[in-house]
């Protein structure tokens, strides 16, 4: 599968945190993805990852993709980069976590939760 992430060479910086370009293309997804899900009549909704990958929406497979690859590694999380995405109006909480660390986490929305991990 191709990923839509290219080299990480510094942008900007967001809340005292130097993002990256994958970093600025997850906060990018999120926002794509809000503004698409923001006028339709369930705005709660949580994608699983216990699924088929490929059964996700486009959008979401995305998200997971650049949050997986950016938020945790080898069960700890990223806390500078989850405050940058705070500061972008994005909450960053663990899902499941066992005596290793996050096994899961959940970016919560103005729209709904998505589970990744």
């Amino acid at each position: 599968m191709k990923s839509p992430f290219r080299a990480h060479n510094p942008v900007r910086v967001l809340d005292g945190v130097q993002l990256h370009t994958r970093m600025d293309t997850l906060i990018n997804l999120l926002d794509k993805h809000h503004r698409a899900n923001i006028n339709k009549d369930e705005n709660l909704f949580s994608f699983l990852t216990n699924g088929r990958f490929d059964e996700l929406p486009k959008d979401i497979q995305d998200i997971v993709l650049a949050a997986n690859r950016e938020l945790i590694k080898d069960g700890r999380p990223n806390m500078a980069r989850i405050r940058a995405l705070f500061s972008a109006g994005y909450d960053i909480t663990p899902g499941e976590v066992d005596s290793f660390g996050w096994l899961s986490g959940m970016i919560h929305t103005r729209t709904g939760i998505i589970v990744f991990g």
